[in-house]
């Protein structure tokens, strides 16, 4: 009984490929089923974020993580080791390795008092200042006066088409 319990594992280990769940996944496709790679799926749009930001070499690695950090909130997996890989390429003149990459990066991420801080909260400060703009943007800042003339000028605009609706 033994040995058939061992024949069919062995079976039913033959009948399902080798596939690591965690590093595939299946799609259906018109001619079949399709094997995607999902890490390298993952870091596509890191990479192209990588490649996208532009500055001298000594500022790129803390806008890249400032980038990051607005994208993602936190650096992917694999996203350490991808950076180096895309730094050599856009600046091949300075090579730089991991830890300064790491320690320039760091840099950038600063409270408004120029303290070093955590990536959540640097974040939150830059989400915090865009909404703050973008309501005021939206709301605009106008004194009493200026509200007063704009609905002035609102009332005389219907009372001018309310007339010319009255003489058709």
């Amino acid at each position: 009984m033994r040995v058939e319990s061992r024949f069919e594992n062995k079976k039913h280990q033959e009948e399902k490929p080798d596939t690591n769940e965690h590093d595939t996944k299946q799609e259906g496709t018109e001619d079949g089923i399709q094997t995607i790679n999902d890490k390298s799926e993952r870091l596509v749009s890191l990479k192209s974020l990588l490649t996208y930001v532009e500055s001298n070499s000594n500022e790129w690695p803390g806008r890249v993580l400032e980038a990051i950090l607005q994208r993602f909130g936190r650096m992917p997996r694999g996203g350490w080791d991808l950076t180096p890989e895309v730094y050599d390429s856009k600046f091949s003149s300075t090579p730089l390795y991991l830890q300064e990459l790491k320690q320039k990066s760091r840099a950038r991420v600063t409270t408004e008092g120029s303290q070093q801080t955590s990536n959540m909260k640097f974040l939150a400060q830059l989400q915090t200042s865009k909404r703050m703009k973008t309501i005021k943007y939206i709301v605009g800042e106008c004194s009493l006066k200026e509200a007063a003339l704009d609905g002035k000028i609102k009332n005389l605009l219907f009372n001018c088409i309310k007339s010319l609706e009255e003489k058709k």
